[in-house]
């Protein structure tokens, strides 16, 4: 320790080893005033000091594991990267695909303008159901000769194309022929076997007169029918085998 002098007031005490420090009105040196300072010295270093620190070999050994585990991490977030490009990619394909929603075209019509579009719209519905009804019972008609029951055919009727009626009627005006040709001899004069038989050609002729005859009602169209062919109604009656 530098020894103090006039010319040396101020000296710095280093690695002292104090067991107990008094505190006191007064010490017993006037002319002694002593500043005690505590400091923990820092102890961290930077990567770089560390590298520094080491030998050339355990430097390269370091650098390498470092640079190892970089890379993996830049793989990863690259993978990573090109993944979730895919799928936004994906998502962009689904969104368009999708279909539309179809649009609601009351969405800004007031409440009375849509009751009123919607009456309009059954009155409309009610006429085609109406039209189908009558178009199918013209055409039922024309195939009555088909052995299938009223309630069967009418269905089919209503949604038949054309060409499915030609077929149809090709096949009703067939069956017709083949009982005609049964019901009657060369001469024309018919010879019905049962009273079915006779009833089904007065019935026939009394659906032609119906088609000829729009709104005239079967019991009209029927009395007709045995007018026509008294003969056959006549045989009717009496049952004749």
């Amino acid at each position: 320790m530098p020894v103090l002098t006039p010319s040396n007031p101020v000296a710095a005490l280093v690695n002292l080893n104090l067991n107990a420090v008094a505190l006191c009105n007064e010490g017993a040196n006037s002319r002694a005033h002593i500043l005690l300072t505590k400091r923990k010295e820092n102890k961290s270093m930077s990567f770089e000091d560390f590298i520094k620190a080491l030998n050339p070999e355990q430097a390269e050994l370091v650098n390498s594991h470092v640079n190892e585990i970089i890379a993996a991490k830049d793989k990863a977030i690259s993978d990573l990267t090109d993944n979730v490009n895919a799928l936004t990619a994906k998502v962009d394909t689904l969104e368009k695909a999708k279909p539309a929603e179809p649009e609601d075209v009351f969405k800004n019509v007031s409440p009375e303008v849509k009751a009123h579009i919607e009456k309009l719209q059954g009155t409309v519905n009610g006429l085609i159901a109406a039209q189908e009804e009558t178009l199918a019972k013209e055409r039922f008609a024309k195939v009555k000769a088909l052995p299938l029951a009223e309630d069967e055919l009418m269905p089919v009727l209503k949604s038949a194309s054309p060409a499915v009626m030609g077929i149809l009627e090709k096949a009703a005006a067939a069956i017709e022929a083949g009982l005609a040709a049964k019901g009657k001899e060369a001469t024309g004069e018919f010879v019905g076997d049962t009273a079915d038989e006779l009833y089904t050609m007065l019935e026939k002729s009394a659906r032609k007169i119906m088609v000829e005859n729009t709104g005239l009602s079967f019991e009209s169209a029927f009395t007709e029918a045995c007018e026509r062919d008294a003969e056959t109604y006549k045989k009717y009656v009496k049952g004749v085998k």
